[in-house]
């Protein structure tokens, strides 16, 4: 988890060798959480041999638990889940947010939540990653990707239909923290937030 890797950032590695490891955030949002607001979250996340393998996210306030093991779908309370339908960007909502980025990119970010119908940051990877895989919400870019804010979104997402890839097309691995990230509905989708963003193609 966050706490430990700090306290000993060796421990890192454990999630490229092949015993399992398990990532735990007790708290995600803990701004949220500690302003009393109830937008935080719970994740967990398997990993073996750099791979994510099953992942939840629990919304305790909300007693919801989202859930996914790989090639099995992603599901919450007995129901299957699915990300939003593609849509036109500037029907689509999403977590798109400047903070972390370079000043150039973060310009072209605040440019691009002019291009969709709502731009939102919750202060919260579990609440954002909930949003998308129950289909209320189409987008997400992320700067820094730490495997606890991302291991178990990242599974959740792709089990539950949608596309992602870091920057540069390539996919999400929990053992790298650098390359952003961004999620879509479909690579359709994707793509055309690329587009937006980058002006180049990618994926």
């Amino acid at each position: 988890g966050e706490e430990g890797a700090a306290a000993d950032p060796t421990q890192m590695a454990r999630l490229s060798g092949d015993a399992p490891v398990w990532i735990i955030d007790p708290i995600d949002g803990t701004q949220n959480f500690t302003q009393g607001k109830p937008v935080f979250a719970v994740m967990v996340a398997l990993v073996r041999s750099g791979r994510t393998v099953a992942g939840w996210i629990h919304d305790p306030i909300g007693n919801r638990t989202a859930v996914a093991e790989i090639g099995a779908g992603a599901w919450m309370g007995g129901e299957r889940l699915r990300v939003a339908a593609p849509a036109p960007l500037a029907e689509c909502t999403g977590a798109l947010k400047n903070r972390f980025f370079e000043p150039d990119l973060a310009r072209r970010i605040e440019s691009a939540m002019g291009t969709v119908a709502e731009a939102f940051d919750l202060y919260c990877a579990g609440h954002e990653y909930l949003r998308l895989v129950t289909g209320t919400a189409h987008l997400g870019c992320y700067r820094r990707l730490m495997p606890w804010d991302h291991a178990p979104g990242v599974l959740i997402h792709g089990e539950a239909g949608g596309w992602s890839a870091r920057f540069d097309g390539s996919p999400y691995d929990p053992t790298v923290t650098g390359g952003g990230l961004l999620l879509a509905p479909d690579r359709g989708s994707w793509r055309d937030l690329h587009s937006v963003l980058f002006g180049t193609e990618a994926g």
